[in-house]
């Protein structure tokens, strides 16, 4: 007994035996917790990325449904989903429940300490749902600056490259159950309703007409000679630039007769402004627009490319934008207006869906893009043109056209492009858009692209619901 005692006393006693007895029972149970910890925030981040994926997963496959009538199959989710997620699809359920379509997922978790300690390995599950749209209709208007600015700094490449692609990204959900139809309206100083328009009820366009110039003679002298020649700064359409001038040094005075002349007057297709309180609204028909008259071919220097009313046809629309040339003076005030004009039902541009004659789900969408100020204004009420240079009268009535679209249901994008605009031009525009959120400006063409691209997969995507 003495013995069994002292034996035990050794083992009790032994403190280097005890030690490694203690630490082999106190380093499981850690190696467990800093595993399960381990495991845990890897779990968490997997199960991030795959309702990431699952959510994009659910909009492809409501995409699908909106383009072919029928939901892909259980193999293509899984595709999809395989292609945006780093993991092991087990399966991938779709179905549609209460006017939605949901998607669950599993996947197999990836588990690096814990799996040591225990066969059991939960899946992970994640939920997405979005809406079912049957029967939807998309339709955008791109009210677009085409001024003399745009010339500069490529930009109107710049334009026709984020507008092409914008083009693109949105028609591509075209399908039976969904269609899309895009507008582009062109503006400077004016806007061109097109000259197949011209004997329609809402224009008032006269005649073509020859002016004959009586023969005169009046008093002139010949410059024979220039002093005090010197670089100096110019604006148009609010872009500076520099050119060499000169005093001019005159001969004596002569009479010189000039014989009878004749010019022609024509309509080049632009329209100018209705009679206030007609100016801004979409109403009241017999109420015409005027048509502005001119012996200068207006094309060149004031009135821009023609209006494409809304089209469901791709080819209309990339035309209209590649023809897009830059001229004239900025006046915003017409691209929202007619923009606004471009998604209604009714005439002056009547191809837009009508909430009173369709159950369809439609959705009117302006694009509104300016690379400077107002600089031009209403001539009203002496003149229907737009020579006038109030651009506090132009601010005003531009945020005062884009009320009128959003009261009508129109949302509305707004984007600020190149380095001309003021602060003062960009909280116009800003005040334009829907909100703060629809407000883009763009440095520079990529930036402008990349706008257009937001807008465009704003657009084309379906919102979650789950």
């Amino acid at each position: 007994m003495p013995v069994l005692k002292s034996g035990f006393r050794r083992f009790i006693g032994d403190k280097h035996g005890n030690f490694a007895m203690m630490l082999s029972l106190v380093t499981v149970p850690l190696l467990m917790a800093v595993g399960l910890a381990v495991d845990y925030s890897g779990l968490s981040g997997m199960r991030s990325e795959l309702q990431n994926a699952n959510d994009a997963a659910v909009l492809f496959t409501a995409r699908q449904r909106q383009i072919t009538g029928n939901m892909p199959g259980e193999s293509a989710i899984t595709d999809f989903l395989a292609a945006n997620f780093d993991g092991t699809i087990i399966e991938a359920k779709a179905r549609i429940e209460d006017e939605n379509i949901i998607l669950d997922t599993k996947a197999e978790p990836r588990l690096y300490i814990f799996s040591a300690f225990s066969t059991y390995t939960p899946d992970i599950e994640v939920r997405s749902a979005a809406p079912v749209t049957d029967n939807s209709v998309l339709e955008v208007a791109l009210a677009l600056d085409t001024t003399y600015s745009m010339v500069a700094d490529g930009k109107i490449e710049g334009l026709k490259t984020a507008a092409t692609a914008f083009v693109n990204e949105v028609m591509a959900i075209a399908g039976p159950n969904n269609i899309v139809r895009i507008g582009v309206v062109p503006f400077s100083n004016y806007v061109n309703v097109g000259m197949h328009n011209r004997n329609e009820p809402w224009m008032s366009v006269p005649p073509d007409s020859v002016q004959t110039v009586a023969a005169y003679c009046a008093m002139t002298r010949d410059v024979i000679g220039t002093e005090n020649c010197r670089t100096e700064t110019y604006f148009s359409d609010g872009v500076p630039y520099q050119a060499n001038v000169c005093d001019n040094i005159y001969g004596p005075e002569k009479e010189v007769c000039y014989p009878e002349s004749t010019q022609q007057v024509k309509w080049w297709g632009c329209v100018g402004d209705r009679e206030a309180p007609f100016t801004l609204t979409d109403d009241q028909l017999s109420k015409p627009f005027p048509g502005m008259m001119d012996s200068w071919d207006m094309t060149t220097w004031a009135c821009p490319t023609p209006i494409q009313p809304l089209s469901t046809n791709k080819n209309e629309v990339m035309s209209a934008v590649d023809a897009l040339t830059p001229r004239g003076e900025t006046y915003i005030v017409d691209g929202v207006n007619w923009a606004t004009k471009v998604l209604s039902p009714q005439a002056p541009f009547s191809e837009g869906a009508n909430p009173d004659t369709t159950t369809a789900k439609i959705s009117k969408v302006m694009v509104l893009m300016s690379d400077g100020d107002n600089t031009m204004s209403s001539q009203l009420p002496d003149y229907y043109g737009h020579w006038g240079t109030d651009a506090t009268q132009s601010n005003t009535r531009t945020k005062q056209a884009c009320a009128n679209a959003r009261e009508d249901g129109v949302e509305i994008y707004a984007i600020t492009f190149g380095k001309e605009v003021s602060s003062n031009g960009k909280d116009v525009m800003e005040k334009c858009a829907t909100d703060s959120s629809h407000y883009f400006d763009a440095a520079n063409s990529a930036a402008l692209t990349a706008a257009f691209r937001e807008i465009a997969g704003r657009l084309v995507r379906v919102r979650l619901t789950m």
